[in-house]
């Protein structure tokens, strides 16, 4: 085949890779970016093929990471799972397209011909793949268990650089073998998903456990908080009974009133968490109500049941208590006025909100862009700043909202969700 021919499939096959990829890629689609990598890998692809086409392979995909890195900012574990999902969907899609080819059993009188064809079907199914499939939706709700599943990735990478080498040097035993290559390639690609699915239903489930086993404490102390109130009613009413034996007709109203006053806030808390529905929410309140008493902070709270949040335990977990020990630290710190906080979950037209408000001095305030930094502290001590750098990555993985703001010595963190 010319240059030109070369140009041409290869151009096609990196625009069948963008089209994959982008779905993975949680930004704002870039053409110009996309139409960089398509021709810078054509380019590189041209000239690697004229040196030696066997090893040629390796190189483009070195190359194509390196490209998806510095336009994209991926870490490098980032751009190799992505590239190995990518390479995996496209491989199994070719070799289903060049079976059914085999089975029809049409010759092309041209090696370009043959892989235009190809290649023309194989862009027609990424866009619809791009377009219907819920495949960014699904590998971006999974991406931190995924993470963790490197042998899935080094398996798929190898196999699929292995099938490329056999292409690329026995062209007629691939061509030949080509049903049962299929057929394995689909199986093996069929058994390393089985093991991914089940790892992350695997990792999810120990999520699970580990958010039940840290709250179930709390749940209970909440638990024997309200029945050693209840053990003390009978005292409580005692009480009343000999303030009203003991005072004054003049001040009976008066004492009684400030008794059972006292005696409605100490119960409120308990109370109002009780019917608190998310017994996660309701155990992170309680644990906050306790440690507010201890730092006398005035912590206030506000819980619409019908606001479903539409997050996983373990990220409701995540977001409240990042955010709630940053408000918490901040008020600690906020000199000469009241140590205020105050959380609120409620609905706004359609939307699901989380606030959180602290007092702070205003002139302490730090940038604001620099808050979800990942390692970005105002502690001097190393090992800080991932909280709230967590609770980005929670909001962003369900396409959620933050805003930030102040209202005199009132500083503000609004998340809200769809």
């Amino acid at each position: 085949m010319t240059y030109v021919q070369d140009f041409i499939l290869t151009s096609m096959e990196a625009t069948a890779m963008i089209l994959i990829l982008d779905p993975l890629i949680k930004e704002k689609r870039d053409i110009k970016k996309y139409c960089f990598i398509i021709i810078l890998t054509s380019m590189f692809t041209i000239l690697t093929n004229s040196v030696s086409i066997s090893v040629s392979n390796y190189f483009n995909y070195i190359f194509i990471i390196v490209l998806i890195i510095i336009l994209f900012k991926k870490k490098i574990d980032e751009a190799l799972m992505e590239l190995g999902i990518v390479l995996a969907a496209l491989m199994i899609i070719q070799l289903v397209i060049m079976a059914m080819i085999k089975l029809t059993k049409i010759v092309f009188v041209k090696d370009f011909y043959h892989g235009f064809t190809i290649n023309s079907i194989l862009i027609g199914l990424c866009i619809y793949i791009n377009k219907f499939s819920p495949i960014g939706k699904i590998y971006n709700d999974n991406k931190s268990y995924i993470r963790k599943v490197y042998l899935f990735i080094i398996n798929i990478l190898f196999y699929i650089l292995t099938a490329k080498f056999m292409w690329e040097t026995n062209r007629k035993f691939f061509n030949e073998s080509m049903l049962y290559i299929s057929a394995i390639s689909i199986g093996f690609l069929a058994f390393n998903i089985i093991f991914l699915v089940n790892n992350i239903k695997y990792e999810r489930q120990k999520k699970v456990i580990e958010t039940y086993n840290q709250y179930s404490p709390i749940m209970s102390n909440l638990i024997e908080d309200i029945k050693r109130r209840q053990h003390d009613f009978k005292n409580h009413l005692n009480t009343i009974y000999g303030i009203i034996q003991v005072t004054d007709d003049g001040e009976v109203k008066s004492k009684l009133k400030e008794y059972i006053e006292s005696l409605r806030n100490s119960v409120q808390d308990s109370d109002n968490i009780v019917h608190v529905n998310n017994k996660i929410i309701a155990a992170i309140i309680y644990n906050k109500v306790c440690e507010a008493k201890d730092k006398n902070i005035n912590f206030k709270y506000d819980v619409d049941n019908e606001a479903d949040l539409g997050l996983k335990q373990h990220e409701i977990s995540e977001v409240l208590n990042n955010l709630l020990d940053n408000a918490f630290e901040a008020a600690i710190k906020a000199e000469n006025i009241r140590k205020n906080v105050e959380l609120k979950i409620y609905i706004e037209e359609v939307n699901k909100i989380i606030e959180v408000r602290n007092s702070i001095p205003v002139n302490n305030i730090s940038n604001m862009s620099n808050f979800f930094i990942r390692g970005f502290s105002t502690k001097e001590e190393k090992g800080h700043g991932y909280g709230l750098y967590n609770v980005k990555k929670i909001v962003e993985a369900n396409k959620g909202i933050i805003q930030l703001s102040i209202e005199e010595n009132i500083f503000i963190f609004r998340l809200a969700f769809s």
